[in-house]
């Protein structure tokens, strides 16, 4: 066995190409790398080459320059991480990793795996977050769904909703130019706090991939106009029979609104006849839970000097 450090980009994307899974939005090398800029990020996959120079496996990262440190290629919105080569090279891929390397939101099965060959790096993971999302072979229809919570949350919930009618709202699938709005609700949401507030960088970076996700047809912006005006939009994604749904705002000034716009993008992933519908990753005690989500655990691996 033998470790060698692929650089160059071309070489990298047929590298990704080959070991991909190709299942999730995340495996798609021209979602991920619309977030790669070589003034920031370096390439570096780990290629792991049996005795004959052959590659068996990779680990798909690169040198954040800002944050001093390795970790997923793509790294952004990408989660639900797996590794991609045999886990039985685990132990092999951990002595040959550059330092330090931090990689997020790894997919919990995934950790388990290697946990239980590997029992003495155990604590090189820790469970930070969870992923949250409507199985919606479980939940086939809205009804159903609305149906898992208490009577008293559902009930809440629907009288609500019914009281944002007064303002005779309307639902339309919206657009990439709603982009603007989304930005301007979150600054006037979390102020000084919000990434889209201080990091051009940033928000360049998620345009740029929604960009992408709009000229293959996989975005699908949701809106809510009030009086002839955008008052909210949540901007999901339909891919291989999943609804991601990534980011979102609306106006403050209408309470519950938000309430409306996940009750509306729920309807709308349903309504596609998707397989699941992913919220993604969130803290123990965010808002997701409030809406009967299901979870799984995310980890997070750090080995450091």
């Amino acid at each position: 066995m033998n470790f060698r450090v692929e650089q160059n980009l071309t070489k990298c994307k047929l590298l990704w190409n080959k070991y991909s899974p190709n299942s999730l939005l995340w495996h798609d090398w021209e979602i991920i790398s619309s977030f790669y800029g070589p003034e920031r990020y370096d390439p570096y996959f780990l290629v792991l080459e049996d005795g004959s120079k052959k590659d068996i496996g990779i680990l798909p990262l690169w040198f954040n320059q800002e944050k001093k440190s390795y970790r997923f290629f793509g790294e952004g919105y990408q989660e639900n991480n797996i590794f991609w080569f045999d886990l039985k090279y685990f132990q092999e891929f951990f002595e040959h990793l550059p330092l330090p390397t931090i990689l997020y939101d790894l997919n919990g099965n995934c950790v388990e795996e290697v946990i239980n060959k590997f029992p003495d790096l155990k604590d090189s993971f820790k469970q930070i977050d969870s992923r949250f999302f409507i199985d919606c072979q479980k939940n086939p229809s809205l009804e159903i769904y609305l149906n898992s919570f208490t009577k008293k949350h559902r009930k809440n919930l629907l009288y609500d909703l019914r009281n944002l009618e007064k303002l005779n709202y309307t639902v339309n699938q919206g657009t990439l130019q709603n982009f603007n709005e989304f930005v301007q609700f979150n600054v006037a949401r979390f102020g000084e706090k919000s990434d889209y507030n201080n990091d051009p960088l940033f928000v360049n970076d998620v345009l740029n991939f929604f960009k992408v996700l709009d000229k293959k047809k996989l975005l699908y912006p949701i809106s809510i106009t009030i009086n002839g005006k955008v008052e909210a939009i949540e901007f999901c994604v339909f891919h291989n029979n999943v609804f991601y749904i990534l980011n979102g705002g609306y106006n403050l000034i209408y309470p519950n609104l938000g309430k409306l716009l996940i009750y509306e993008v729920i309807k709308k992933g349903m309504n596609l006849g998707s397989s699941q519908i992913d919220f993604l990753v969130g803290s123990e005690n965010c808002w997701k839970y409030l809406w009967n989500c299901s979870a799984e655990p995310y980890y997070t691996f750090k080995k450091e000097i």
